[in-house]
């Protein structure tokens, strides 16, 4: 029942834009009458393989494909399309420079955070600077802790980055993280790399310590995210892809 509900529903629409799409039954019922995009975030694709559905035929996009948020979810989903998470940056506004007597460090834990090596560079210069976690805030709590941090570190498996540090680019801060070099190759993200000296802890004071390179990367990360996640941008990409559609 709750699936015949779903599909009278999206009879209305032309076109299925379905997140973290793990309702298989109900996508392929709809498959048959509608165009379906998928769109993968992560957990939802990661260790999985799409290699019925994602598929597209020709340029004009005549099937149903996917969509995936991260480039790492290319390998699981290799004929889709990555367009990179959105932000809206007109409603953010970028804060290089901090008045913390002490620089504030914010770090975030996801399933696949290399969160070790965020703890053992913690327990070496934890006295020196305040490190805040960002699990269990509420999104806006957090969004103001982000806004008046001096640092974001978000260190992940994939060899990517995550929402978090797209919030954090916005608002002007120097984001350390471990990008896959053919990511930084194709993308040229402007994630540090946490070794870069050396170790996290290295990199860490490098950049507290010199507020021009700070300053360097803050504003680089403002500029990339403007280029490449701003919701204007992506959104053209989408409608695009919605205009082949239909």
């Amino acid at each position: 029942m709750k699936i015949l509900k779903t599909i009278i529903k999206g009879f209305k629409y032309n076109i299925i834009h379905w997140h973290y799409p793990r309702q298989r039954k109900t996508i392929n019922i709809y498959s048959k009458i509608k165009h379906i995009v998928k769109h993968y975030h992560g957990t939802d694709l990661r260790g999985k393989f799409e290699e019925d559905f994602c598929i597209v035929s020709t340029p004009e996009f005549e099937e149903d494909f996917c969509i995936v948020s991260t480039p790492d979810l290319l390998e699981y989903a290799p004929n889709s399309i990555y367009i990179p998470n959105p932000v809206n940056i007109e409603e953010i506004e970028p804060i290089y420079k901090t008045n913390n007597l002490k620089p504030i460090v914010t770090y975030y834990y996801s399933t696949i955070s290399r969160i070790k090596v965020i703890e053992e560079a913690k327990s070496k210069i934890g006295g020196k600077y305040q490190f805040i976690e960002l699990k269990g805030y509420k999104h806006e709590d957090a969004l103001n802790l982000l806004a008046n941090s001096d640092l974001f570190i978000d260190i992940r498996l994939n060899g990517w980055y995550g929402i978090a540090s797209i919030e954090a680019m916005a608002l002007g801060k120097p984001v350390i993280g471990d990008i896959k070099d053919e990511f930084r190759n194709k993308y040229n993200p402007p994630i540090i790399q946490y070794n870069s000296y050396e170790n996290l802890t290295n990199t860490i004071n490098e950049i507290l310590n010199d507020e021009d390179l700070r300053i360097k990367y803050a504003k680089n990360s403002r500029s990339y995210v403007e280029k490449i996640h701003n919701v204007k941008i992506v959104v053209n990409e989408l409608v695009e892809i919605y205009n082949k559609l239909s």
